[in-house]
């Protein structure tokens, strides 16, 4: 296990809107991939705890807490899933187009689909940086 600092940056090419935070949190490498475990701030007193495993080629989100979502990524697939928040539960679709792990930087594009509406291409790309080295730099 290693603490890192990730920087995640989530495009929303329909929206023409991009997204950018900064997070602490714990990486675990495994044999067959990894995961990344790290809390999130929404405002107003709510917190998402958030895990990212990738495994054979695949990749899933977990989030827990004030947002509720299980959703699995696989290259050229549609997969389903549901996404709770404090506004209700919607369903949530997603086909992913990419997913690729290179030198501490996750990359994943696909299309978001809720509640049958399509809210366009999302790519999202998280860097990771050890924490040591990061407290280092500041």
């Amino acid at each position: 296990m290693k603490q890192v600092k990730i920087n995640i940056q989530t495009n929303m090419r329909q929206q023409g809107q991009s997204l950018e935070q900064i997070c602490q949190g714990k990486f675990f490498a495994r044999a067959e991939g990894w995961n990344l475990v790290y809390q999130e701030d929404l405002g107003d007193n709510q917190k998402v705890s958030t895990t990212v495993k990738l495994q054979n080629g695949m990749a899933t989100i977990t989030r827990t807490g004030a947002v509720r979502m299980r959703q699995e990524f696989k290259p050229g697939q549609t997969t389903k899933g549901n996404y709770q928040s404090p506004y209700g539960l919607m369903q949530m679709e997603t086909k992913t187009d990419e997913i690729r792990w290179e030198d501490r930087q996750f990359f994943l594009s696909y299309r978001l689909k809720l509640n049958g509406d399509d809210m366009g291409r999302y790519e999202v790309t998280m860097e990771m940086e050890d924490y040591d080295e990061y407290s280092r730099k500041s």
